[in-house]
């Protein structure tokens, strides 16, 4: 089944250029009626043929439309990424990070057994501070011994708890942008129809015959959306606990996947 799925992406990923490329012909025939008149009434051509050249003509126009479409929204993301990285760097850890969840460690062991980090819990600076004053207490030929021992204790808890967040950041962005052939597909579809709705958007300043509010909605419903995706995309990047659901979903298929296995 998942070559049938990446063939039906490739498919759509073709075709879906007709979203665009009938957006441009309409404008193209609202402003130059007299040429969709002109390739109707050809007589020497027959209907086959003409309804191939509209199509042709609105796949080379889509595909170009899509492609200046997705260099533009490119370039804008590529504006916002340089910023979301410098949020990254910036970002501060939650006070409860989503790797050190009891569940989600659980799953994560199960999947990665002898290779997964330690499961220690971790030691914060206040508490860290609070086991060196206990070490204090010890008579002086053991007190070294006992702040040596809980210093490794902390450096012990920092190193899993890295080891964790590098696993919890992993699957994080995985799973946030899904690149399965069916969301791909979607995705492909959704640029197309955003990319015509910008095209009527833009061609209504010279074209009143577009203007009206029964096109001028759907436009700004495609428009919209994707900035809407952008935002959330953003937003759930910078939540660490936004993709919980997906990894815990994942993980139990994961390693269900792996006991069928094993029966």
């Amino acid at each position: 089944m998942d070559w049938l799925k990446l063939v039906l992406d490739r498919f759509f990923g073709l075709i879906a250029g007709l979203i665009p490329g009938s957006a441009v012909l309409i404008v193209i025939g609202t402003h130059h009626p007299a040429w969709a008149g002109y390739v109707r009434d050809i007589s020497y051509l027959g209907y086959r043929t003409k309804v191939a050249l509209v199509v042709i003509a609105a796949l080379f126009s889509g595909w170009t439309v899509l492609a200046i479409y997705n260099s533009l929204v490119g370039g804008i993301q590529g504006i916002f990424r340089a910023k979301m990285e410098k949020s990254l760097m910036e970002r501060k850890d939650p006070e409860l990070p989503p790797w050190r969840n009891l569940v989600w460690r659980s799953l994560m062991k199960k999947y990665l057994g002898d290779g997964a980090p330690a499961d220690v819990d971790f030691i914060a600076d206040d508490f860290h501070q609070k086991l060196l004053q206990g070490a204090t207490a010890f008579p002086f030929p053991l007190q070294q011994q006992e702040i040596d021992r809980v210093n490794k204790l902390r450096l012990d808890s920092r190193t899993a708890d890295l080891q964790w967040a590098a696993w919890w950041n992993n699957l994080h962005s995985d799973l946030l942008y899904k690149k399965d052939p069916l969301t791909m597909t979607m995705y492909t579809i959704e640029a197309n129809l955003q990319a015509a709705s910008l095209v009527l958007l833009v061609s209504m300043r010279s074209t009143p015959e577009l203007y009206r509010w029964w096109v001028v909605a759907p436009c700004l419903y495609w428009v919209l959306l994707r900035i809407l995706q952008e935002w959330n995309a953003w937003r759930n990047q910078l939540d660490p606990w936004s993709s919980f659901q997906q990894q815990t979903g994942y993980l139990r298929q994961l390693v269900s996947g792996q006991a069928a296995k094993d029966a």
